[in-house]
């Protein structure tokens, strides 16, 4: 089930779960994610529990009226190939009333994003030996 993280006063699952979408998860990169990327009101996070336990999670960056940036998105190793992250894809674009969601990701993970919809663009080496894809998501374009 997907629910909106409103306290992050007991950051250390999530900082667990986050982990794995974040470039050299430090401790202090991530205490910085929780406590000030995340503490601006246009930016969100989003759990997915299963058994009432948090085995994914998501981040978006509202930038506009109906639409935002993904900026990370992770499901816990055990729980992969469930689905989990397309569910909380689809449940941030109800629950935001979102038309249109934005990414930016490496070639790992651009699979999930052409499965779910998104149409990918790539970037090119952004870092020597690194290619980066945008992702692009507007309403009418999800294949379930």
């Amino acid at each position: 089930m997907l629910r909106k993280v409103t306290d992050l006063t007991d950051a250390t699952r999530l900082k667990e779960l986050i982990a794995p979408s974040v470039f050299n998860p430090s401790v202090v990169r991530l205490d910085y994610l929780l406590t000030t990327v995340y503490a601006i009101p246009q930016r969100r996070l989003y759990i997915w529990e299963e058994d009432d336990q948090p085995v994914g999670i998501l981040g978006i960056e509202r930038v506009g009226r109906d639409a935002a940036l993904l900026l990370h998105i992770a499901v816990d190793d055990r729980f992969r190939h469930r689905r989990i992250a397309s569910q909380m894809v689809g449940g941030v674009i109800a629950a935001e009333g979102l038309t249109a969601l934005y990414s930016e990701t490496d070639q790992e993970s651009v699979g999930f994003y052409r499965a779910y919809g998104f149409q990918v663009t790539s970037l090119g080496e952004k870092h020597p030996g690194i290619e980066r894809f945008s992702c692009r998501w507007e309403a009418g374009q999800h294949r379930e």
